[in-house]
């Protein structure tokens, strides 16, 4: 059986352009998805607290153990130990007028070293004695005066070591001595040399 020559023209003229038109399709992509949202920070992971004493003991954290008896300082050179520790005596000598003003001046000062072996932040509490009569020289001052005690806070990261320098300073006024007038009435020359300095500490360089 034949087909018309026309209606075969018209089949070849439909399949072409099936052809053309699968050609000119673009692939189907799917729908781009929305953006995921970042996941929330971690939250920092809170510091653990340690207190220490002027000695460099580690204090307990609880006053009792479950026996009853009364917990004890610790001590772990790692953790907290003490360098430059110094105990200075000087004089002041001042002349005001027709007097010379005198006062001996005491600096005790250490130097704590707080070390962080752990893998987690540490926070350090030094607590020192408030002694009547001394002015604190710490540096940085303390954050806490309460209860006849200095408190003094050292941040520590894991790995690393963190030095702390706490200095009181105690002035005890003299009795004044009179100069003698020269035979003139002049007033008295001011006294020459060096101005007195505090006794180098064992172990300390000699100034040049």
């Amino acid at each position: 059986m034949r087909f018309p020559g026309r209606l075969f023209s018209q089949f070849a003229l439909l399949a072409l352009f099936s052809l053309a038109a699968s050609a000119q399709r673009p692939p189907y992509q799917s729908p781009p998805r929305p953006p995921q949202a970042a996941p929330p920070p971690s939250p920092a992971p809170t510091p653990i607290e340690i207190h220490v004493d002027q000695r460099c003991r580690i204090l307990p954290t609880t006053p009792a153990l479950p026996s009853g008896k009364k917990a004890r300082p610790s001590f772990d050179w790692t953790v907290c130990h003490l360098e430059n520790v110094f105990d200075t005596h000087h004089r002041v000598q001042t002349v005001v007028g027709s007097e010379l003003q005198r006062s001996d001046v005491e600096i005790f000062e250490q130097q704590y070293v707080l070390g962080n072996p752990t893998q987690q932040p540490e926070v350090f509490i030094i607590e020192q004695p408030a002694v009547k009569g001394w002015t604190i020289e710490g540096d940085p001052p303390p954050f806490r005066v309460v209860a006849g005690k200095e408190y003094y806070r050292a941040w520590v990261q894991p790995g690393e070591a963190v030095r702390l320098h706490v200095g009181m300073r105690q002035v005890t006024p003299l009795k004044a001595k009179a100069l003698r007038a020269s035979a003139k009435g002049a007033s008295p020359p001011p006294p020459t040399g060096p101005p007195p300095v505090a006794p180098a500490p064992p172990g300390a360089p000699n100034a040049p």
